[in-house]
């Protein structure tokens, strides 16, 4: 899970850069935007993943947590996760494609906050833990193996 997590940044951040390179000489700098409302479409693109993956992460949530066994609650909370990532990456990739559609590099920084926002919800022990509210018992069984 964590593999997957790191490769969504990387691939996030890779082409946001690339997309600062190819879009400068291709669409003529980032001056002048032939999509006027290009930012404001790009920050409510952004916002709207946000809020999306934080409520179809929540919403999954409260039905793992009534699964019993460890392995169906880990499988579900790792669908739930992916789903949420992906919601995220996709507000991501709509900016970096509107800046290079438009030139509007005000899309790539919004691009790069998506992007660092995916970096920080990675999926670490405590909040495994802490999520799907796991008992002592599946705690041991969890870090057993």
């Amino acid at each position: 899970m964590v593999i997957l997590h790191i490769s969504m940044v990387i691939i996030a951040i890779l082409i946001t850069f690339m997309i600062y390179y190819i879009a400068t000489p291709v669409a003529g700098g980032f001056e002048d935007s032939p999509i006027p409302s290009a930012d404001i479409i790009g920050a409510v693109l952004a916002l709207l993943g946000i809020i999306a993956s934080n409520f179809i992460f929540r919403s999954r949530l409260l039905k793992i947590q009534k699964v019993s066994g460890l392995d169906d609650k880990l499988l579900q909370y790792r669908e739930t996760l992916i789903i949420s990532y992906a919601i995220i990456e996709f507000a991501c990739m709509s900016n970096i494609i509107l800046a290079f559609l438009a030139g509007n590099i005000f899309n790539l920084y919004i691009a790069l906050v998506v992007a660092v926002l995916l970096f920080f919800k990675r999926p670490v022990k405590q909040n495994i833990f802490k999520d799907l509210m796991l008992s002592q018992d599946e705690i041991r069984a969890f870090e057993s193996g």
